[in-house]
């Protein structure tokens, strides 16, 4: 990629609390644009400031009874709809609304926080309104190339501060229980931060595989090795909904919509720091020293003071 070109990002926040028609509405008093209404539960917003998105709910079955009804170009029977209707009132008790963006450029997302005070003026709800929420925002950073220097650094960077950030960022305890946000395991993570490991990309992608067969991470690395190897990717781990895109999916970040004091802009900027400390080779040398020793330990409380360390190294 030309180290000149802008950068782009594609944004995904979930929440609560509005329909599918409420959100894209506030999308567009917010932002502009125009609403096409593919179903109840699938609108796409054209021509915003930050071009399109799609608002949805986040319920594959749902999303299936209104695209046959819209299909079918009539109303549906008396049973029918009675059905529909009871999955939608649970949907939006339990099941998330999204937010998708078109990739914008990285200094354009502080543009969404207008419309997160929007949503949640009009009653969204997040992680913090009730016990049983693990909603997140999910970044899709455009990668700055495809080799393997471009994108171990930001992996090792990932790696080193995954536990500082769940500290930083006040990460929600259901989230981390939930099976959505797991990390790496920790012998992936020595192997990654061994300074013997020089793998080329196939063999990065083999090891990252055999580790990390699933979406369920809180960097997610299948959407980018699918796009480089598409075949290899889908034969370790036969998931058809990756769709491969040269991005890494970042999904640590909670969202807090009900919160007036949030901002989505200020979860971005914790991605900016692991961006910031690969491309600060000598930093994150010293930190992954650090770090497996820590790892190393087999006994005492391993990250009492990791956190710290990490703070002082990165307040420098």
């Amino acid at each position: 990629m030309d180290s000149q070109k802008k950068r782009h990002v594609g944004v995904e926040v979930e929440f609560i609390g509005l329909p599918v028609r409420t959100v894209a509405e506030q999308v567009v008093a917010v932002l502009g644009g125009r609403l096409d209404v593919r179903t109840d539960y699938e609108i796409q917003v054209k021509g915003t400031q930050l071009g399109d998105c799609v608002v949805e709910v986040d319920f594959a079955l749902l999303k299936r009874l209104g695209q046959a009804r819209a299909e079918a170009a009539q109303e549906p029977g008396a049973i029918d709809q009675w059905s529909e209707e009871m999955l939608a009132a649970l949907a939006r008790q339990v099941t998330p609304c999204e937010i998708v963006t078109a990739p914008i450029a990285f200094d354009q997302v502080v543009e969404l926080d207008d419309l997160m005070i929007a949503l949640r003026q009009a009653g969204a709800r997040g992680t913090d309104d009730a016990l049983m929420y693990a909603f997140g925002v999910h970044f899709n950073p455009e990668v700055t190339g495809l080799e393997v220097a471009d994108i171990l650094p930001t992996m090792q960077a990932f790696a080193v501060l995954h536990d500082w950030l769940l500290i930083r960022m006040h990460i929600d305890p259901v989230r981390r229980i939930v099976p959505f946000i797991r990390p790496w395991p920790a012998e992936y993570v020595e192997q990654i931060l061994a300074t013997d490991y020089r793998p080329n990309i196939t063999t990065l992608i083999d090891d990252y595989l055999a580790h990390n067969p699933t979406r369920n991470r809180a960097l997610d690395l299948l959407p980018l090795f699918a796009h480089i190897d598409a075949e290899r990717v889908h034969a370790a781990v036969g998931d058809d909904k990756t769709k491969p895109r040269p991005t890494y999916h970042y999904r640590l970040a909670n969202c807090r919509i009900g919160d007036p004091q949030w901002r989505l802009s200020d979860e971005w900027q914790q991605w900016l720091l692991i961006e910031s400390l690969a491309q600060d080779r000598d930093k994150l040398a010293t930190l992954s020293d650090a770090y497996r020793q820590i790892l190393g330990r087999v006994t005492g409380d391993w990250f009492a003071d990791w956190p710290s360390r990490v703070e002082q190294l990165m307040e420098h």
